[in-house]
């Protein structure tokens, strides 16, 4: 194993331990408000788009269409989401925020966001340049290669069209959701 691969090796370790010391931090924080990581999962990814269906999110979390239904049923009981008819097909059923879910998505993430300045606001400014720096290059590499993935499976890269339908809001830039898309 070269010095290289040690490296590799080792900044693995400390992701893998970041992660799940933030997970940790994560999954206390929901279980103040009775929601599951899945569960807060499927509202992160129909907030960013609501134009998601029970197939779309069952394939996103990799589970069958039984188990995604289990999970948006416990999100409708809790009035965190809502499902409506989609205005063009009658038989496909969209799955949407409700306020109640925006709500409880932005204060989660003003809970993570004083998580994160508390931990930060220890560090010196060099140590918090340097990991600018590091999570600039991280993103801008795994951009590099979620576009490649997208054109490997010949995925248009081009907005869809419902996106233009008024039924279905895009967060605004200044939406904190709208930077985790």
């Amino acid at each position: 194993m070269t010095i290289h691969d040690n490296d590799i090796n080792n900044i693995h370790e400390q992701l893998k331990d970041l992660v799940t010391a933030l997970f940790i931090l994560c999954q206390e924080s929901l279980a103040e408000i009775d929601i599951t990581i899945t569960q807060l999962k499927v509202m992160c990814l129909v907030y960013r788009n609501n134009n998601h269906t029970v197939t779309s999110i069952a394939n996103y979390l990799k589970v069958s269409k039984p188990t995604t239904t289990r999970i948006l049923d416990r999100l409708v009981q809790k009035g965190l989401m809502q499902r409506l008819p989609d205005s063009k097909d009658r038989r496909v059923i969209r799955c949407i925020l409700s306020e109640e879910g925006i709500d409880l998505l932005t204060n989660v993430w003003n809970e993570h966001s004083k998580i994160t300045i508390q931990i930060l606001s220890g560090l010196s400014n060099k140590e918090l340049l340097s990991i600018e720096n590091s999570i600039s290059s991280i993103k801008e590499f795994l951009g590099k290669l979620h576009y490649r993935k997208l054109e490997s499976l010949s995925l248009s890269l081009d907005p869809p069209a419902w996106l233009n339908d008024e039924e279905f809001r895009e967060p605004s830039s200044s939406d904190p959701w709208a930077l985790a898309n």
